[in-house]
């Protein structure tokens, strides 16, 4: 009798299917074993052939090297173990450690030492020396002089003290060598802006006047003066500005009548500090 039987794919877990597996084999079992069509059908079944066992070819290196870390005997014992003899029994002070016995003393290379030497041979012994260290020390203990602390002065009721110099109460300043005299330095920086100008007046004696000209008070104070309406007319420009400047346009204004101003402000510091003007002719 032929059975045919229509499966359809569904999606199992993995439980389920090993359940049908085992179920289909079983039956197959039972077909073979039992009288069934399909035993009419020689079928080749294939003998496993199982694959030889495996050896390590370090077999015997390992048993060499594990030989020696192991003990005979070690976890039950001998089989045969010698039983000894009640006549000989521990005996009192037997186990106890025993001197070796006295033998006469021999001297490895076979000779003696030379013998100790009579008092009369020894070297004289040196004497003392009779000085009395503790009379030196009283001594110089006595003449020592004792430190002196630095003289401190107490600011606070809490004790908070300072050196009594720095304080302020002595006239530390007023003993000094160089108290109302003018400083060194200042003499000396006189001395060189006195050497400076005499230098550069015997430069503008010697040097020829033909390409120079005194400037006349008359143009000085012409020049001066119109260098000053210029700063006030700037300065009027620059008052006003608005407070809040945004635009690139008027930052650039700003800066730029900064710079005319300083330039001005510095030429009329140079025409008023130098009464004497030369200019150089064309």
């Amino acid at each position: 009798m032929l059975l045919f039987c229509f499966s359809t794919i569904v999606h199992v877990s993995r439980s389920s299917f090993i359940r049908c597996s085992s179920s289909r084999q079983s039956e197959e079992v039972g077909m073979l074993s039992e009288e069934s069509i399909y035993n009419l059908i020689p079928q080749n079944i294939e003998k496993r052939h199982k694959p030889p066992r495996y050896i390590s070819q370090f077999k015997n290196q390992l048993w060499l090297e594990q030989q020696p870390n192991k003990t005979k005997m070690k976890t039950m014992g001998p089989m045969k173990v010698v039983i000894p003899s009640p006549k000989t029994y521990l005996r009192k002070h037997s186990q106890e450690p025993r001197l070796p016995e006295k033998k006469s003393f021999e001297y490895p290379d076979g000779h003696r030492l030379p013998p100790i030497p009579q008092r009369k041979n020894c070297p004289a012994i040196p004497k003392h020396d009779t000085k009395n260290f503790i009379k030196q020390n009283v001594m110089r203990a006595r003449s020592a002089k004792t430190t002196q602390l630095p003289p401190i002065a107490v600011d606070t009721v809490r004790g908070n003290c300072q050196l009594l110099e720095n304080s302020g109460l002595l006239p530390k300043f007023l003993k000094k060598k160089e108290y109302g005299k003018v400083p060194s330095y200042i003499l000396q920086k006189k001395a060189q802006i006195t050497r400076e100008e005499e230098a550069n007046r015997l430069m503008a004696k010697d040097q020829p006047q033909k390409h120079t000209e005194r400037l006349s008070s008359e143009d000085r104070d012409h020049i001066l003066q119109g260098l000053k309406q210029n700063r006030d007319k700037l300065y009027q420009q620059f008052i006003l500005l608005p407070l809040i400047i945004e635009t690139i346009s008027q930052k650039n204004r700003k800066s730029t009548l900064e710079q005319e101003l300083s330039r001005l402000e510095k030429d009329i510091m140079l025409i008023e500090t130098n009464p004497v003007i030369y200019i150089k002719r064309d």
